[in-house]
C-alpha cells in the first residue's frame, strides 16, 4: 500500500473499517502520571486542589480518561464511609476548579481498590474536561462519613490535544 493510500485511510472515510475517528484520535493521545507518595495520615485526611499539571500547549487539551492503582494496602468499598477522588480543571484565569473526572470508593462505583489492580475513574464531566492553554489540573480527595485511608497510588490520565 502506498503512502497516499495510508494517508487516505487515516484521514478519510476509509478509516471507518479500522475504527474510524476514535482510533485515529487515540494515535495522538498522551498520558501524564501522578504518584501519590504517602498514604493519608488518617481516614478523615483530605487533599484539596493539589496542582499536578498545567497545559503547556497552544491548544486545548481534553481529559479523556484516567486510572488509579493502589500501591500497598488497598481500600475496601463502603457505602457510608468512603473517599471521592477527583481531578479538577480551572480556566487559566484563577477560577474555582471544576470536577472533570472522579471515582468513589463505594460498592456501586469502584468496588474495592485492590493493591496493584488498575481501576478506571468512572465519572467524566465533559463540560469540565477541557483545559485551555495555561489551565491547571488538580487532584482532590474528599472524605464522606468517617472516610477511609487512600494509600500510596499511581494515577494515569489520558489526554488529547484539540485543534
Amino acid at each position: 500500500m502506498g503512502l497516499l493510500k495510508v494517508l487516505a485511510k487515516l484521514t478519510g472515510d476509509e478509516a471507518l473499517d479500522e475504527g474510524g475517528e476514535d482510533v485515529i484520535n487515540q494515535l495522538f493521545d498522551f498520558t501524564i502520571n501522578y504518584r501519590k507518595l504517602l498514604p493519608d495520615a488518617n481516614p478523615a485526611a483530605t487533599t484539596t486542589d493539589l496542582l499536578i499539571w498545567t497545559n503547556p500547549f497552544d491548544c486545548n487539551v481534553k481529559l479523556v480518561s484516567g486510572r488509579v492503582v493502589a500501591i500497598g494496602a488497598g481500600v475496601a468499598p463502603n457505602a457510608t464511609d468512603y473517599a471521592k477522588i477527583s481531578f479538577k480543571t480551572d480556566d487559566a484565569n484563577a477560577s474555582v476548579p471544576l470536577e472533570a473526572l472522579s471515582i468513589t470508593t463505594t460498592p456501586i462505583d469502584s468496588g474495592p481498590l485492590a493493591s496493584l489492580i488498575s481501576k478506571l475513574l468512572s465519572k467524566l464531566t465533559p463540560s469540565a474536561a477541557v483545559l485551555v492553554p495555561g489551565a491547571n489540573l488538580y487532584l482532590d480527595i474528599a472524605k464522606l462519613g468517617a472516610g477511609v485511608v487512600i494509600p500510596q497510588a499511581l494515577f494515569t490520565l489520558r489526554l488529547r490535544k484539540q485543534g
